[in-house]
């Protein structure tokens, strides 16, 4: 009982601040405007400054490859008719990402991945899991992250087949699994921290370890 107080007045705590940051941000992405036209910017100084630069044609094909320049003047298109926050950097990159796909039109880096030769200051995604397929391409993702959301969602499935036998080592090591894929989801450095991924595959082998050893009980 104390233990789900606990929790209840974190996440409300949590919450509140979140709900707090939001509308702090909005009043700043309204102040934010751009210092030539007068007008709200709808995406952050930087790739404002790069839109720019590409339609007065400064920005040589050897600094920035045109299907790079013409994904930039599309997501401008998009977060104008989309009224984006310019302050919404997570899906300022991802809108960005995506249209460089198809303008490259390139099986090879859809495979492959494009890299960070595809990142230009903010548009460098913070989110892990869309960089994986983005940075990585669909084989990079498969390799090396696929194994540990398929041990997760395995993890999450048998536990919900055998709910009288889930002990609360079994329950910790599968929150971790989760926890990690959830964190980077929303930011950096989990996966791709040294540190942190020693931590995330002794988890997954832990858990593996605990199915296995639920079977053989079973069994």
């Amino acid at each position: 009982m104390l233990v789900s107080v606990l929790i209840i007045t974190a996440v409300v705590a949590f919450g509140s601040q979140t709900f707090e940051r939001r509308e702090h941000l909005k009043e700043v992405q309204v102040s934010n405007t751009d210092v030539d036209t007068g007008e709200v910017r709808y995406l952050s100084g930087d790739v404002t400054t790069f839109k720019k630069q590409i339609e007065a044609g400064q920005i040589s094909e050897e600094y920035m490859p045109k299907e790079m320049q013409n994904a930039i003047l599309r997501l401008y298109d998009y977060a104008k008719n989309t009224n984006m926050e310019n302050n919404d950097m997570r899906k300022q990159q991802l809108v960005y990402n995506f249209y460089l796909v198809q303008e490259q039109k390139s099986v090879p880096l859809m495979l492959f991945g494009n890299g960070f030769k595809a990142q230009f200051r903010e548009l460098v995604l913070e989110m892990e899991v869309p960089a994986f397929l983005f940075n990585f391409g669909l084989f990079g993702f498969i390799l090396y992250f696929v194994p540990f959301l398929s041990i997760s969602v395995y993890g999450l499935y048998f536990a919900l087949g055998n709910l009288k036998r889930i002990t609360s080592p079994y329950i910790m090591y599968l929150g971790g699994s989760w926890l990690a894929i959830f964190l980077s989801f929303l930011s950096g450095y989990t996966f791709f921290n040294s540190s942190c991924m020693i931590i995330i595959t002794v988890i997954n082998v832990l858990l593996i370890n605990k199915i296995l050893e639920l079977k053989e009980q079973k069994s």
